[in-house]
């Protein structure tokens, strides 16, 4: 555990309790049931946001947020079922990011290494392989081939390795080829992580309206 750290259990729904299965019960009368049995427990209660769905959706997107779980307050606990009673909104980000290599594979190339600059440096912020269908792997490849370059050009790689999906280890650098940082990439993206990485990156295009060098962190 980091020292800094805390963790809180927030509870959200209750389906039994004094051997009553309460699944069978609306949403709207679990949550006063869980209300009551977390009172004084010490667990946090998931609480129901105010406002209407936009004014939500508005709010959490400027905490920076993931997202939001919308449910029917008239819905029933389905186990194992999916239904159109819960439906979790998801919130993205959406910036551009220069290019600076690529991971060789079919068709030529199979995941961008994008950045963006901080402090007069190219700052390493992720590899993108969503979003890249065989089309745009042949497209980009030959635009990326034209602007080959033996130096990295991102100022804080190669780095010691990480274990994050998004991560890059000294072996992985070595299958890396590097390009002139001229290309800029439309990304669209979950969040950031802990290590200023991307979660959850897609490739949406590429953006040929804004020098590389003025791509800056937007978020």
């Amino acid at each position: 555990m980091h020292p800094d750290h805390q963790i809180a259990f927030y509870a959200f729904d209750l389906l039994h309790v004094d051997g009553q299965d309460l699944t069978v019960e609306p949403l709207f009368k679990r949550i006063a049931r869980l209300r009551r049995v977390v009172e004084a427990s010490g667990l946090l209660l998931s609480r129901e946001l105010p406002g209407t769905a936009a004014e939500v959706v508005e709010a959490v997107q400027e905490a920076g947020l993931e997202g939001v779980v919308a449910k029917r307050r008239t819905s029933l606990y389905k186990p194992g079922k999916r239904n159109g009673d819960w439906i979790k909104l998801k919130i993205e980000h959406e910036q551009e990011f220069v290019i600076g290599g690529y991971r060789p594979g079919r068709d030529g190339m199979e995941a961008l290494l994008v950045g963006c600059h901080e402090r007069q440096a190219l700052r390493f912020a992720g590899i993108v392989r969503t979003g890249l269908v065989k089309r745009l792997r042949l497209q980009i490849g030959a635009q990326l081939r034209a602007i080959h370059s033996a130096a990295c050009p991102f100022g804080d790689l190669p780095g010691t390795g990480s274990s994050h999906p998004s991560g890059l280890t000294t072996e992985d650098i070595a299958e890396i080829q590097w390009v002139e940082p001229r290309l800029v990439a439309q990304i669209r993206f979950a969040e950031w992580t802990a290590d200023q990485r991307l979660r959850h990156p897609r490739f949406i295009g590429l953006r040929s309206d804004k020098p590389a060098r003025s791509v800056q962190r937007e978020s």
